[in-house]
């Protein structure tokens, strides 16, 4: 991956950060990080510190995607006639997330779990498994 501005903004977007969340995550202002993406900027792209972070946190994403996807497509074994309703659950705020978190020692951001979350959903589409959302936290 050629290390531009505009690859580094999608790869966050992929990861669902906000740009809040970089600048929050390597203690720079959101104003460095817009820079950092921005194409006519006099800042240049990110360091190599964050682009490192960023692809191992998009890695783990998609690790964490699989095996979700495995679990579940295990688990549908065994339901030997289908089973009836499978729903992914996707969540539009953190609090909502925060909620279901609450004591589990789980703290990730609610567009890296959705980011997540569509991903399972890809790998399922691709196995031809029917789901649909489920939003929590309504």
């Amino acid at each position: 991956m050629e290390k531009t501005k505009a690859a580094f903004r999608a790869l966050r977007e992929e990861c669902g950060f906000t740009q809040q969340e970089i600048a929050d995550e390597f203690g720079v202002r959101l104003l460095t990080v817009k820079k950092w993406e921005k194409p006519h900027s006099d800042i240049s792209a990110p360091p190599d510190d964050v682009w490192q972070w960023l692809l191992e946190c998009r890695g783990a994403l998609h690790q964490d995607a699989r095996e979700i996807a495995e679990q579940i497509m295990e688990s549908l074994e065994s339901f030997p006639n289908g089973i009836q309703k499978l729903e992914l659950d996707y969540y539009r705020t953190q609090e909502a997330l925060d909620n279901v978190q609450l004591g589990t020692g789980t703290d990730e951001p609610v567009g890296y779990v959705n980011a997540r979350t569509r991903l399972v959903g890809q790998l399922l589409d691709r196995a031809e498994v029917p789901y649909t959302y489920r939003y929590q936290g309504e």
